[in-house]
């Protein structure tokens, strides 16, 4: 099976964990925040996209071959 080295009580507290200042910390969020905005935008978008070709394809088979025609 797979080996998984282990931390120890003395690994974690001989651990220094830096302090980010205020500002960095809200600079950081927000990014954090924007990115995901972003990432559902862009999901958003492309649905959007997908309505617009069905309608527009259904325009075209409604006025060049589709119930009138046929």
């Amino acid at each position: 099976g797979a080996v998984m080295k282990s931390i120890i009580r003395q690994d974690l507290e001989e651990m220094t964990i830096p302090n980010m200042d205020y500002q960095k910390q809200i600079v950081l969020g927000d990014l954090w925040f924007y990115g995901i905005e972003l990432e559902k935008m862009k999901t958003r978008l492309i649905e959007l996209e997908h309505i617009k070709q069905d309608y527009n394809l259904r325009k075209y088979i409604e006025n060049f071959g589709g119930k009138n025609n046929g």
